[in-house]
C-alpha cells in the first residue's frame, strides 16, 4: 500500500501548486499550508515507517509483551506480537494514506477515521489475543 500511494504521489506531484495544506483539524478543513514538497516527507516517512514495522514483526522475540514469556507459550506470543505489528503497519498505512490524500485535495475523512479504527483494533486486539494465548494449553 505504500509504494502504491508513493507511486500516485510522484505521478501527479508536478501538477501539485506550490502551496498544500499540511494539517487538517477535526472537521477535515485545512489548517496549516506548506511548500507542496512536504507530501515528499510524508511519502518518506510512511514508506520508512511501514517498512520499519513490518521488518520489526519478523523479530518479535524483542517485543515487550504484557505477560511472562514461558517455554510453553513463547511460540504462540511471538506469533500474536508478530502479528499485531503487521496490522499495526496496516492501519498507520491507512492513516497516512488518507493524509496524502488530503493533501492532494480528495476527501479522504473517512479514510483516515478507518486507519485510526484498524490501528486501535490491531493494538487492543493483539494484547488481548496475547493474554489468551499466555495461558493457553498446547496443542
Amino acid at each position: 500500500m505504500p509504494a502504491v500511494g508513493a507511486a500516485v504521489l510522484l505521478a501527479v506531484y508536478g501538477s501539485l501548486p506550490e502551496v498544500v495544506p499540511t494539517h487538517f483539524g477535526f472537521t477535515g478543513e485545512a489548517d496549516a499550508w506548506g511548500p507542496r514538497w512536504n507530501v515528499l516527507v510524508l511519502a518518506g516517512v510512511w514508506l520508512a515507517m511501514s517498512a520499519g514495522l513490518v521488518a520489526l514483526s519478523r523479530f518479535p522475540r524483542v517485543f515487550n509483551y504484557p505477560v511472562p514469556v514461558t517455554e510453553e507459550n513463547a511460540q504462540r506470543l511471538y506469533r500474536e506480537g508478530a502479528r499485531m505489528t503487521v496490522w499495526t503497519a496496516f492501519g498507520c498505512s491507512v492513516i497516512f494514506g488518507g493524509a496524502v490524500a488530503s493533501m492532494l485535495g480528495w476527501s479522504a475523512g473517512p479514510v483516515i477515521v478507518a486507519g485510526i479504527l484498524v490501528l486501535l483494533a490491531a493494538l487492543f486486539g493483539g494484547i488481548a489475543r496475547m493474554m489468551l494465548v499466555a495461558d493457553a494449553p498446547r496443542r
